[in-house]
């Protein structure tokens, strides 16, 4: 009968121990180049550097290591790293097996009010609306705060505002069946945290003596709107089509829109739709965003300077540097210019006038009323450039009627009075919703010669 020697067995159990260590080490350079191949933006650098590196010491450390302690070390090390790895490409693999979709993980609470709902429900070539009937009632804004991990602040005396929202996801009373106008845009036409009659649209229609249908939506922009407006807006009486662009963020949700719709074509599900059923890109997207949760709310619902007028200082929060004409892309305008073509083209299908109304950032309305904290950050650099005058001259050109918001909304800041909302969110106020009001039923009065 064989017997093993202690000699043998010693040096069959650091046999092992290496093994186990080298092993260890592929796993972390293998995790660095998989990982990396996961993730949409890839491994960090500096992060794929200390796996490989890691890794490749782990290997030399296992194949040439003579101290008996340090073996040791290194194989219960190994071993943990191991474990975890077996650990993650079994979940892995098991989660891609049954198909499960963690986006579903990340949709909003019912708490969140559908003002800042991104729209889900696929309504055509890469766009989304959101689904109806519904409604949601409370304090929007100091939701908003809220959701930002802090408290409601400014708006603790808001009053809670019941949104309701049509079958098709848009805020119009369910009996509508007629109108001579429809609005589209973002969310500074769907306009949430204000109650229905204090949307522009609603206070345009009153003064014009009209039904106006709205078909503002949040995070959406002119590639989505258009759609709103072919397959949603037209009636038998409906003889205006109005496109609302803001400065602010319309020229990125046009870019995101095309990809969107590019990816659709191409594989049936918008990019940023898509399936993702990833348990490693789950994981590190949970901790992205538990990263810019901790962000927002250090600093992006904070004020950062203070609103100077009437002899009155009102903390606000000033995010954005609005965009100037002659600084943007020849691609960007290009495809601004392809987008309000493709609206002009689809009001006049069906058998309506185009108009585009602009709306600027607070920011360049504000400009100069404002003290701002840091004086060399680069919001406080931001210099007023044109951008109105331009688009006004394009959506000539196109034979599109045009309406510019941003004189009488200066004038009312100017005259001390607010017409955006200060801390945080930074939409239209109730005051700047009166005052587009009346803009765009003075555009229409007088094109219309009532």
């Amino acid at each position: 009968m064989n017997q093993t020697t202690p000699a043998a067995a010693t040096r069959h159990h650091r046999l092992v121990q290496r093994f186990v260590t080298i092993a260890a080490g592929f796993v972390l350079v293998s995790t660095a180049v998989i990982v990396d191949a996961i993730l949409d933006q890839g491994v960090p650098p500096l992060v794929s550097f200390v796996f490989i590196v890691t890794g490749c010491a782990f290997v030399v450390f296992g194949a040439f290591w003579r101290d008996r302690r340090l073996g040791e070390l290194l194989a219960k090390s190994s071993l943990a790293i191991l474990s975890i790895a077996f650990l993650l490409a079994g979940l892995e693999a098991v989660f891609r097996a049954i198909k499960f979709d963690f986006n579903r993980l990340h949709e909003f609470p019912e708490s969140v009010p559908i003002y800042y709902r991104p729209p889900t429900l696929p309504a055509g070539v890469g766009v989304f609306r959101r689904p109806g009937p519904a409604s949601w009632n409370g304090k929007v804004l100091s939701a908003y705060m809220r959701i930002h991990g802090t408290s409601e602040g400014p708006y603790a005396d808001e009053q809670p505002v019941t949104a309701e929202y049509d079958s098709f996801g848009f805020r119009n009373p369910a009996d509508l069946t007629d109108w001579e106008m429809v609005v589209t845009g973002d969310s500074f036409v769907e306009l949430g945290y204000l109650p229905y009659e204090g949307l522009f649209t609603t206070l345009a229609a009153k003064r014009l003596g009209v039904r106006i249908k709205n078909l503002g939506v949040s995070c959406t922009g002119p590639v989505s709107q258009t759609f709103y407006v072919r397959n949603y807006g037209k009636a038998a009486s409906t003889k205006d089509a109005v496109l609302c662009l803001f400065e602010g963020n319309d020229l990125n949700d046009l870019d995101r829109e095309l990809r969107n719709r590019a990816s659709f074509r191409a594989t049936g599900q918008a990019f940023e739709r898509q399936s993702q059923v990833s348990f490693i890109r789950a994981l590190c997207d949970e901790f992205k965003l538990r990263r810019r949760a901790a962000e927002l709310s250090l600093e992006r619902v904070t004020s950062n300077a203070l609103l100077v007028s009437a002899n009155q200082e009102r903390p606000m929060t000033v995010y954005a540097t609005p965009p100037v004409w002659d600084r943007l892309s020849r691609n960007k305008r290009e495809t601004l210019v392809r987008a309000l073509e493709d609206w002009a083209n689809t009001a006049r299908e069906k058998e309506m006038r185009p108009w585009v109304m602009y709306i600027p950032d607070s920011h360049r309305v504000f400009h100069g009323l404002i003290r701002y904290f840091d004086t060399n950050s680069a919001v406080a650099h931001w210099k007023p450039g044109e951008f109105a005058a331009p688009l006004g001259q394009i959506c000539t050109n196109l034979n599109i009627r045009f309406i510019d918001t941003y004189p009488s909304l200066r004038a009312e800041a100017q005259a001390g009075r607010v017409p955006y909302n200060l801390i945080g969110d930074t939409h239209l106020s109730a005051e700047g919703s009166r005052v587009v009001a009346e803009v765009i039923a003075n555009a229409l009065e007088t094109r219309q010669g009532r």
